[in-house]
């Protein structure tokens, strides 16, 4: 099995090009469907955040809880924190959008969208985490070896792991937010915006405590004073298949994680973890397919008209 896993191996190889391959995916979504300024930006956003919590920890307290075991740094992090972070938070702020603005019962709760984003950035996390590690791309220090093979160590070690993404996907888009409409708001608080950079570090320098919880409440309390927007209007993309990408880069995520899973290092174990992800995109991708159907009155009426064009053009020759 060792000759199979790595960074180095053929499948560790596949794995960070397959992840490449979904970060320009989505970055082309982003700019098309967003428009360049907020599209650009929040990816700017999404990878700075992580990859300066991750430079920070590394400078400040040595190293962190998990370690990419990859050979390329920059300042001590990991670029792949950059690129794993930006898919994450992206994908979970768009599946969120769609399903928080065609949920009725969900209508008019503040902070659903957040909310949203919050579980499906968990469920990306149970996905992710246990392949990340099994292949040999990252490893938790506090994790044994033999938790992977056991499905019961796996969720008992990563379940918690799925609760602090999803806290931190929360945070990062927290703070696209906040900037991004920052130049339309008019508000006495925008010099608050100042002490958006530093709330990471002090939630570090605070301990584990309180400081997992310090940055989310402070970035709550930011956003609220300078007016933002918790639930953006979702971009309307012009057709069917630009606005299914999201759901679909979900989709190919979860069946090409199983399939490391299952055919490469040969734990079936790991393959449930990704039945979260995997009927969270299906059910948007179903949701899309239902609302792009006409009516069937709808499809009645424009099936007579064609038939009446028709018709009208054999008389005219």
């Amino acid at each position: 099995m060792t000759a199979t896993i790595g960074p180095d191996s053929p499948a560790g190889r596949i794995f960070l090009a397959s992840a490449g391959l979904v970060y320009f995916v989505l970055l082309v979504h982003a700019v098309k469907t967003r428009g360049a300024r907020v599209g650009l930006g929040a990816f700017v956003v999404f990878g700075l955040v992580a990859f300066l919590r991750d430079m920070f920890h590394v400078w400040v307290k040595g190293s962190i809880g998990y370690e990419f075991l990859l050979p390329f740094r920059v300042l001590g992090a990991a670029p792949l924190s950059f690129v794993g972070w930006t898919i994450t938070v992206y994908l979970a702020w768009c599946l969120a959008e769609w399903v928080a603005e065609r949920t009725p019962l969900l209508r008019g709760i503040a902070f659903r969208t957040l909310a949203i984003a919050y579980v499906f950035g968990a469920a990306i996390s149970i996905a992710v985490e246990p392949t990340g590690v099994a292949l040999g791309i990252w490893r938790w220090k506090r994790l044994a070896d033999d938790r992977l093979v056991d499905f019961a160590g796996v969720v008992g070690f990563f379940g918690p792991v799925a609760l602090v993404w999803g806290r931190f996907t929360v945070k990062i888009l927290l703070v696209h937010w906040i900037f991004d409409a920052l130049p339309l708001r008019r508000t006495p608080w925008r010099f608050t915006a100042i002490l958006v950079p530093i709330v990471f570090p002090a939630g570090f320098l605070l301990g584990s405590a309180i400081g997992t919880l310090f940055p989310l409440a402070v970035l709550l309390l930011l956003a609220i004073l300078l007016r933002t927007p918790f639930d953006w209007p979702a971009p309307q993309p012009s057709g069917r298949r630009l606005a299914a990408i999201p759901a679909a880069c979900a989709l190919f995520v979860a069946a090409f994680l199983s399939a490391i899973d299952v055919v490469v290092l040969g734990l079936w174990e790991l393959a449930v973890t990704k039945a979260p992800l995997a009927l969270i995109a299906l059910g948007v991708v179903a949701g899309l397919a239902a609302a792009t159907q006409p009516k069937p009155a709808e499809s009645h009426r424009e099936s007579s008209a064609c038939l009446r064009s028709r018709s009208g053009a054999r008389l005219e020759s």
